[in-house]
């Protein structure tokens, strides 16, 4: 028997695998492995709880809709926004950038949208926090490419011509700087 890295067992458990709501067949070992990093767990530091928090956060107002691949995708972002010069260097710093003065004006939508930020899918924001822990510890693979920037596919934002487009994952599309 293949042993898994910790961080594919978490991922087992946030999914729920093996209760009856899900189906063993739809994930193979193979799909599990490609997300998680090739560095053993044991010597990852873990983030700090907070940076946790903000990060699945984030992940629940922007990305609960989304698939495993949408919601690691939009996470990511936030973990390549932190190793930018041009943005925070903490998760929480990066999510919360912006709208301060106005309504709309902040980095992520649910941040300043005026609309509760309550989390009501204990279930959901438990998965995020799974996630967001593999994210920022490293052993979830980034598959934006290094992207620092992603909208919906139905929007077309004013900002999009200054980046390069490197891929589509679900509904976004992501973004990195050109040159």
């Amino acid at each position: 028997m293949k042993r898994l890295p910790i961080a594919a067992l978490l991922i087992f458990v946030a999914f729920g695998f093996g209760q009856t709501s899900m189906k063993v067949a739809e994930v193979s070992h193979d799909f599990i492995i490609s997300y998680v990093a090739p560095v053993p767990v044991t010597i990852s530091i873990l983030p700090a709880e907070a940076e946790i928090h903000c990060l699945a956060r984030n992940l629940y107002f922007e990305a609960s809709v989304e698939g495993f691949d949408g919601r690691v995708a939009a996470g990511h972002v936030v973990k390549n926004r932190m190793a930018d010069k041009h943005y925070p260097n903490t998760a929480c710093k990066v999510v919360h950038q912006g709208g301060d003065k106005r309504r709309y004006r902040c980095q992520f939508s649910w941040w300043c949208d005026g609309k509760s930020d309550k989390i009501t899918n204990k279930r959901m924001y438990n998965i995020m926090v799974v996630l967001s822990t593999g994210i920022l510890d490293g052993t979830i693979k980034d598959p934006t490419n290094g992207s620092l920037m992603y909208h919906a596919d139905y929007v077309n934002p004013y900002w999009k011509t200054a980046y390069k487009r490197e891929v589509k994952i679900e509904t976004h599309i992501f973004y990195k700087r050109k040159g």
